[in-house]
């Protein structure tokens, strides 16, 4: 590694080409298929990926919240419903 420059980095799970060869799962035997037919693969920084992966995962993190906020004042509405007096004038 040292005479050819090379170095180890971390790699995402689902980047990482040598997974192809040990799952059996389309999506990995893709990407290397890819990255073999066009002869090259670049990582980016391993700073930058991790602040996409916290970006990706805050943005779920917000949509569930929005979600869970949704049903709970669906709930709400549907207790409020259900605890009004009836309205008997229309018996």
């Amino acid at each position: 590694m040292i005479r050819t420059g090379l170095s180890v980095r971390w790699c995402p799970t689902q980047l990482q080409l040598a997974d192809a060869l040990t799952k059996d799962q389309q999506d990995q035997a893709d990407l290397l298929r890819a990255a073999l037919q066009i002869g090259e693969y670049q990582l980016n920084p391993e700073a930058s990926i991790l602040e996409i992966k916290k970006g990706r995962r805050n943005e779920r993190l917000s949509r569930r919240n929005k979600h869970e906020q949704r049903e709970l004042e669906n709930r709400l509405l549907k207790l409020q419903r259900e605890d009004r007096p009836q309205d008997l004038s229309s018996l």
